[in-house]
């Protein structure tokens, strides 16, 4: 079991942080440990919670050969959403919300306060724009 891993789900299961071998261990990769951190961040999870969960699961130690350090930090998967990708999905809200007077629109800046960080993979973006404001 490395030190360091990377979850890319949601929870942090079993399988994330070890390598596990034979028919008895298949069930346990999808033991869950507990939440992962948010996209970017990382979290310690101690050797003594990861084997207090293998006993919780039933799991005869005696037959498992297992290495766990005392920590393990877990990090999340993440991306980056950029500042064009960000005026790409602006971009697209416009044309839709304002139809043939789209081509009369013009986006003139997109900044973003720091780097936005999501969970790895495909995502959908939703524009909400202001109620008290006209496009």
């Amino acid at each position: 079991m490395p030190a360091e891993v990377t979850a890319t789900g949601q929870v942090i299961r079993l399988g994330d942080i070890a390598v596990l071998e034979g028919p008895a261990t298949a069930a346990l990769g999808e033991l869950t440990l507990g939440p992962a951190p948010a996209a970017g961040e990382s979290r310690t999870l101690e050797g003594a919670r990861v084997l207090d969960a293998l006993r919780r699961a039933g799991a005869d130690l005696s037959e498992i050969t297992y290495t766990i350090p005392p920590v393990v930090r877990v990090r999340r998967a993440s991306q980056e959403v950029s500042e064009a990708a960000v005026r790409q999905i602006l971009e697209g809200f416009l044309a839709e919300a304002l139809g043939a007077g789209a081509a009369d629109a013009e986006l003139k800046s997109v900044e973003l306060p720091g780097p936005i960080r999501i969970p790895a993979g495909p995502y959908t973006a939703r524009v909400i724009p202001p109620v008290d404001r006209p496009l």
